[in-house]
C-alpha cells in the first residue's frame, strides 16, 4: 500500500492512497497523527482497511508533508552505484561509506528549498529511501529486510564545493531542506525485492539518470546489516542508499543547477512491473524541481508538485504559500 502525509486541520495527517485519490485515515477513524512507520502499527492499520470509510481527496489539492516526519536518524550511503564511482573516478569502496544529514534537510512535496550563496555547484541524487519500521540491532543480511517498514524516493541534493573541501562529506549534504522524500511511503506488500527497481532523473525534461538498483555495490540488505552493528536501528530511521551514474559531479563540464530548473526523480518501480502504469501516471518516483510550481517527491509519482530551491535572497518560510517569478525557484517535482 502507499501512505501519505499531509497538513490538515490538525497538523500533520495520514492518508491512503487510492486510484481516485488520498483517504484522510482521521476521517476514517482509522488513524490518528502522521503515517505509521512501526511494522505493528502498519500491520494494525492494514487489517483495518476495505472500501474508503470516507471521501477521496483529490492528490493535488493536499500540502504534503515528508513521508518520515521525525526520524532518530538519516543515515546516507555515498558510492553505492558501481557505475557512478566510475564516473567520479573513485575506486569501488570495499566497506559501505558513510555519512549522515540532519531533521532539518526533511523537506516535502510542495516545500520550498533556498540555495545559499555559500555555493554555486548543486547537484541532484536521485535515491531510494529505506524506512525502518522494526528496532535492529547485529541483524544478519538474511534478516535485515524483516527490519524494513518501507521505501520511498529521495533527492540527495547536494552542494559539491562544500562537499569537497574536505575529506568529511557531510557540510555540503546537511543545507536545509537538502532532503525532498516522499510522496508516498510504499510498504513492503507492494516492494518484497528493493533490487529490482529502477531509478531515474530528469532534468527540465531530460533524462540525466537512468538506472536500477540492481547496480548498488552494497544491497539494501546488507547496508541494514552493516549499520546495524554499529548502531541500534529504529522505527522511522532513513537509509539513504546511495545514487547511480549521471550526476552533475561526472560530468566534464557540468552545468550546476540553478534557479528556474526542475528536477523530476522517479519513476522508482519494479522492474518486472515497469510497463504498467496506474491511473494519472502514480508509479514509484520521486521529484526535484527548481522553480515557482510545486512538484512531487517520491516513490509513487504524480502528486502534481513539487518542491522548490530558491536564492537565499528569496528565501521563504519552508512551509510557506507565497508564489514566486519564474526565475526565483528551483523546484522538486514528481
Amino acid at each position: 500500500m502507499k501512505l501519505v502525509n499531509f497538513y490538515g486541520s490538525e497538523g500533520i495527517q495520514a492518508g491512503l492512497v487510492h486510484d481516485g485519490g488520498v483517504e484522510d485515515l482521521a476521517v476514517s477513524g482509522l488513524w490518528q497523527g502522521p503515517t505509521p512507520v512501526a511494522l505493528s502499527d502498519i500491520a494494525a492499520l492494514a487489517a483495518k482497511f476495505a472500501a474508503p470509510a470516507s471521501p477521496l481527496v483529490p492528490m493535488e489539492s493536499l500540502r504534503l508533508a515528508p513521508v518520515v516526519v521525525a526520524p532518530e536518524k538519516i543515515i546516507c550511503v555515498g558510492l553505492n552505484y558501481r557505475r557512478h564511482a566510475v564516473e567520479a573516478n573513485m575506486p569501488i569502496p570495499t566497506t559501505p561509506v558513510i555519512f549522515g544529514k540532519f531533521a532539518n534537510s526533511l523537506s516535502a512535496c510542495g516545500d520550498r528549498i533556498a540555495l545559499p550563496t555559500v555555493d554555486f555547484k548543486y547537484d541532484y541524487e536521485a535515491e531510494l529511501g529505506v524506512i525502518i519500521g522494526r528496532e535492529a540491532r547485529d541483524v544478519s543480511v538474511d534478516q535485515a529486510l524483516d527490519s524494513v517498514a518501507g521505501y520511498c524516493c529521495a533527492n540527495d541534493l547536494s552542494a559539491r564545493s562544500a562537499q569537497l573541501a574536505t575529506s568529511q562529506w557531510m557540510i555540503g549534504k546537511m543545507l536545509d531542506g537538502f532532503l525532498p522524500l516522499g510522496p508516498f511511503l510504499v510498504t513492503t506488500d507492494d516492494i518484497p525485492d528493493p533490487q529490482a527497481l529502477r531509478i531515474q532523473c530528469r532534468v527540465n525534461g531530460e533524462v540525466r539518470q537512468l538506472s536500477s538498483t540492481s547496480d548498488m555495490i552494497f544491497s539494501v540488505a546488507e547496508i541494514i546489516a552493516f549499520l546495524s552493528r554499529y548502531a541500534t536501528l529504529k522505527p522511522g530511521d532513513v537509509i539513504i542508499t546511495g545514487t547511480p551514474e549521471g550526476v552533475l559531479l561526472g560530468h566534464k563540464t557540468p552545468i550546476w543547477l540553478k534557479p528556474g530548473d526542475e528536477v523530476a526523480i522517479g519513476p522508482c518501480f519494479s522492474e518486472s512491473r515497469s510497463r504498467k502504469r496506474s491511473p494519472r501516471g502514480h508509479r514509484y518516483a520521486t521529484g526535484s524541481r527548481f522553480s515557482q510550481r510545486r512538484r512531487a517527491v517520491g516513490i509513487g509519482s504524480g502528486c502534481g508538485r513539487g518542491t522548490e530551491l530558491l536564492p537565499a535572497a528569496l528565501r521563504r518560510h519552508r512551509r510557506g504559500h507565497e508564489e514566486l517569478p519564474d526565475h526565483s525557484a528551483l523546484w522538486h517535482r514528481g
